[in-house]
């Protein structure tokens, strides 16, 4: 730990001042973004609209509300699936999720602190999403706010501090959890763990009389409750603690051992309270519980953990989603070899600095928990990336300032000057690249919805079903009646969505009322997250990023056999063939009227004007062949 450091407020005060108003200077233009995806849900559910019209009523969505309770809000706003699946029923009348979703699904999240922050909202500017974003804007602000209190407490020196929150506040991969008010919850959830972690520190480190301790010690097993009441990521704490027992704290193993226990045993009943209360994550690709599939996330932590924290270090959000299954491979390799090299070169650093290696070993535990998640980005490393960046920061000033723990080595100390002026260059680019497209997104007048445009001359009438022979991204539909109804335009009466465009396919009109689609690929349909696509790239594409979305539909053990029936409203869908990965080859749909009829619009995706077409019904033994994304 720095030793001998003035860190007094007036020191602290105005440089930090300065990086606090840079972040906000960068930061503030979100809140000229309206709202997205999530967020539609949530003003639909905080505001009593409902999520999903009933398709036999043909109606579109009622307009009469009925807003929820402050207690029933901030306990439901994140049930995705409904604590009885009543929400998944409605999406599945209507067809926001398709016919293959697992029945089982469950995705609903316990969050009452985060959602209070939200209800909140819709009792003081229902319809101003500017101030719910401003919000969030505000909350990360407290954060860095925050961060700068807990290592100043910690004797960290001054231009250390300053560099951390620089390094930290300016990441660009917090910029997409600023500009979407439903992920406030990482903010949120960030704030109380540092809350924790400042009274943890005070508690079991500089004060050992019991009476100054007691405050410290109230406080932090109040804002550790708080912090698994905010988010999941809350258990992240548990890295923060085990690491100082291990590292800092100097008192006796025994005492050290009952405290461990304790948090540990907080979190355990956290948790048992979290699955009989009905929360949880399960029959889904976006989530893998780590209880329940021990095999898969270890996998997702032998993968994700390396390249998050990888990404983190360099500065650049490497999009994995984005990614080929060869192509992700190669940069987990690197991700691997990058994070030993980073390591052998911080190795001085962290043999000399107890704080340092408290950071380093917090951060490499605390990544765990965010690999329950499969789609990986740099949002998810909000608690992980505070160890690192305190790492990076230690390190660049004490190769500055020719810090006692430097090597004498010419080859060492070369290596590092090669290795700042690359990272300084590439944070430096990096972030300043993306915080601009970032801001243009924001002041850019897109379509809502711009991953489901279909011709402008299709407006959707609350009488007609729309049918999407193939469609790229399942999981958009999941927001249209939302957005559609937030925006006062007309939803269809359905959607019916009858396989996926990752492969080419085969369709062909059996009979006056019945269509079948046939996988020209050996693998069929891809539908669970873990195959890949036959027709593949090494390049990245966005294929990979809706086929990881969608794998939110189905786990990756589901299985489908040749004369399964799914019916869904009017539409009845039967599997004729499967592969040996037990994956639909050949789908037959039925309807109970002429697929001519009046009562349905036809559409198909087109990868190269990436947009659908209106498609006109195929005569009776005709057939088509339509072509995948490569």
């Amino acid at each position: 730990m720095e030793q001998s450091i003035d860190t007094n407020n007036k020191r602290l005060r105005w440089p930090l001042m300065c990086v606090l108003f840079l972040v906000a200077l960068v930061a503030l233009p979100t809140v000229l973004k309206d709202l997205s995806r999530d967020d539609y849900i949530h003003k639909a559910y905080l505001t009593g609209q409902p999520m999903y019209p009933v398709a036999q009523a043909g109606s579109g969505l009622a307009k009469e509300s009925n807003p929820p309770g402050m207690l029933e809000a901030i306990n439901g706003m994140f049930s995705f699936s409904g604590m009885n699946g009543e929400i998944l029923d409605e999406a599945a009348q209507w067809g926001a999720v398709p016919w293959w979703v697992a029945e089982d699904i469950q995705l609903n999240f316990w969050r009452p602190i985060s959602a209070f922050t939200h209800w909140v909202d819709y009792q003081l500017w229902p319809d101003s999403p500017a101030a719910m974003h401003f919000q969030n804007v505000s909350w990360y602000l407290f954060v860095l706010f925050l961060l700068a209190l807990l290592l100043k407490r910690s004797a960290v020196a001054v231009p250390i501090i300053v560099l951390t929150i620089a390094l930290y506040g300016l990441d660009v991969s917090h910029s997409l959890a600023i500009s979407w008010i439903a992920n406030r919850n990482i903010f949120v959830v960030t704030s109380m763990v540092l809350m924790a972690l400042m009274c943890f520190h005070f508690w079991r480190g500089e004060s050992r009389d019991g009476r100054n301790s007691i405050g410290a010690i109230v406080g932090f097993w109040v804002f550790l409750a708080l912090a698994l009441l905010s988010a999941e990521a809350g258990v992240a704490i548990l890295a923060f603690v085990a690491a100082y027992l291990l590292i800092l704290d100097r008192g006796k193993w025994i005492h050290r051992t009952i405290i461990g226990g304790l948090v540990l045993v907080v979190v355990v009943v956290w948790r048992l309270i979290y699955r009989y209360l009905g929360y949880g994550a399960a029959n889904n690709g976006a989530y893998v519980d780590p209880l329940a599939q021990p095999g898969a996330f270890l996998q997702n932590v032998a993968t994700n953990a390396p390249t998050l924290l990888f990404d983190q270090m360099i500065g650049v959000d490497t999009y994995v989603a984005l990614m080929s299954p060869e192509t992700f491979q190669l940069q987990v390799i690197i991700a691997w070899v990058g994070l030993v090299l980073f390591t052998l070169l911080f190795l001085p650093l962290l043999r000399a600095d107890r704080d340092a290696r408290y950071w380093y070993v917090a951060s490499w535990i605390a990544v765990v928990p965010s690999c329950a998640a499969t789609l990986s980005s740099g949002r998810l490393m909000f608690l992980a990336g505070i160890g690192l960046m305190v790492v990076l920061a230690k390190f660049l000033h004490g190769l500055i300032k020719k810090s006692d723990w430097l090597p004498e080595s010419k080859l060492y100390r070369g290596f590092a000057w090669v290795f700042t002026v690359i990272f300084l260059l590439g944070h430096v680019a990096g972030n300043g690249v993306g915080w601009f497209l970032t801001i243009q997104s924001q002041l850019s007048d897109r379509p809502i919805m711009s991953a489901l445009q279909k011709p402008a001359e299709v407006e959707p009438n609350p009488e007609i079903a729309q049918v999407f022979v193939n469609t790229p991204l399942q999981f958009e539909m999941l927001y249209v009646p939302s957005i559609a109804n937030a925006h006062g335009k007309n939803i269809a009466k359905a959607i019916h969505t009858l396989a996926p465009a990752w492969e080419s396919m085969r369709v062909t009109r059996v009979s006056d009322n019945s269509i079948e689609l046939e996988s020209l690929s050996d693998i069929g349909f891809p539908l669970a997250s873990s195959l890949g696509i036959s027709e593949s790239t090494k390049k990245q594409h966005m294929t990979y990023l809706y086929k990881k979305a969608d794998g939110f539909f189905i786990d990756s053990d589901t299985e489908f056999h040749r004369g399964q029936f799914f019916q869904q409203g009017d539409m009845g869908v039967e599997v004729l063939a499967v592969s040996p990965e037990h994956m639909p080859t050949k789908i037959k749909a039925i309807w109970p009227y002429p697929l001519s009829s009046k009562k349905l619009q036809w559409f198909t995706w087109d990868w190269e004007s990436k947009r659908y077409d209106s498609w006109p019904v195929l005569a009776v033994g005709e057939s088509q062949v339509l072509k995948g994304p490569f």
